[in-house]
């Protein structure tokens, strides 16, 4: 489904709607709605947004890219991502400062300036999504199957695979799309001319999201349960790898949870276009709230919400990154707290020495200490 903007650039398709009320150049108004108070309210949320979620990205970066020596899969995933949401916290100011301003399209004014904030943010939560989603994958195999290598190489050459995807697609988008900024939608997004180019954008969308989403659920219920299922190991590395596959089932459920809008968004979006006489905003954004704050709390908001909140479970769940931005003194009450309990433990320790029954303890430790150490920690 596409719709005939404006009759002063390049034709799209003519429905001979009433539903887009004004077109000036590539500004469009819907005729919705909106509050100048919600406005400013989310735009003040997004302010906080970059104020905490940009050092906060910044400081996980250079946690997990310079000061951790592993070169496992995961710390390649975990700066991948913190690259990307640094540039989340960052690429809504345009957006944040339209909010402020009523809508009125400043800083997307210039074309060039709407088609290159178009083509970049577009791709910043799919690439979220996707990255998420080898984390979730990776993890999983790990849990079911704790023995079985995955090759750092392999996940590079999928995420390298995945950028040549998404230049290819923007050098398309560029050729064969127009792009237009929304006044209701407080961003720019684009339309095409090209049937075709129509049908297979959605099929795109349904690979980049609706793909994703459902590997990203299945693997997160599959993690959980068999998490469930097992008892708290006690030895060292299994411990290790359990607290990991912990941290990173939270880190899936807050991004299942940040993004249920915009997942709502897209499916509501994808059903519109194949209805018979689908045209948007009707039938699902014709209120005002779908209309005009689904797109900017489903996109933008909950989209950055995600990205700053990503550093806090960094913070509550890794006690390396904890201790390294001075969270957790290493030197403090929990060393304290160490010494005390071997104070109590030695008397018992010393008892233990006299019991005959102790010899077959070692034994089995030794057993113990000689299982083979799982692979994906």
């Amino acid at each position: 489904m596409t719709t005939d903007f404006t009759t002063a650039r390049t034709p799209v398709t003519d429905y001979n709607s009433t539903s887009w009320q004004t077109v000036t150049g590539h500004v469009v108004t819907l005729g919705l709605q909106f509050s100048a108070e919600a406005d400013i309210f989310v735009g003040v949320v997004l302010v906080l947004c970059l104020l905490f979620g940009t050092p906060a990205n910044a400081l996980s970066l250079i946690y997990f890219a310079f000061k951790q020596k592993s070169e496992g899969i995961l710390l390649l995933l975990y700066v991948a991502i913190s690259i990307t949401d640094i540039c989340i916290c960052l690429f809504h100011l345009p957006v944040t400062a339209l909010l402020f301003n009523g809508r009125e399209a400043t800083f997307f004014e210039s074309i060039e300036l709407c088609e290159t904030w178009e083509y970049l943010y577009n791709i910043l939560p799919y690439f979220s999504m996707f990255l998420v989603m080898l984390l979730t994958v990776t993890r999983t195999i790990a849990i079911i199957q704790p023995f079985r290598r995955i090759e750092r190489a392999f996940i590079c050459y999928i995420i390298a695979g995945y950028g040549v995807f998404v230049i290819i697609n923007i050098v398309l988008k560029i050729k064969l799309e127009t792009s237009w900024y929304i006044k209701e939608f407080a961003y720019c997004t684009s339309t095409s001319k090209y049937d075709k180019w129509v049908v297979i954008q959605n099929v795109l969308l349904v690979f980049q999201v609706a793909l994703p989403s459902i590997l990203i659920f299945i693997s997160f219920c599959m993690s959980v349960n068999q998490l469930m299922r097992r008892p708290n190991p006690k030895m060292g590395a299994w411990r290790v790898r359990h607290r990991v596959s912990v941290t990173i089932s939270m880190f899936t459920a807050l991004f299942l949870f940040w993004n249920i809008p915009f997942f709502t968004n897209i499916i509501l979006l994808l059903i519109t276009q194949v209805m018979p006489n689908g045209e948007y905003p009707k039938p699902f954004f014709a209120s005002v709230f779908m209309g005009a704050y689904s797109w900017v709390i489903g996109k933008v908001l909950f989209v950055v919400l995600n990205a700053t909140t990503n550093p806090i479970l960094y913070m509550c769940r890794m006690k390396g990154f904890a201790k390294w931005i001075g969270l957790r003194d290493s030197k403090g009450s929990n060393q304290k707290g160490v010494k005390n309990n071997f104070k109590y433990l030695m008397p018992m320790t010393q008892a233990l020495t006299l019991n005959p029954a102790i010899k077959n303890v070692r034994a089995t430790s030794g057993r113990l200490n000689s299982v083979k150490r799982p692979q994906n920690l």
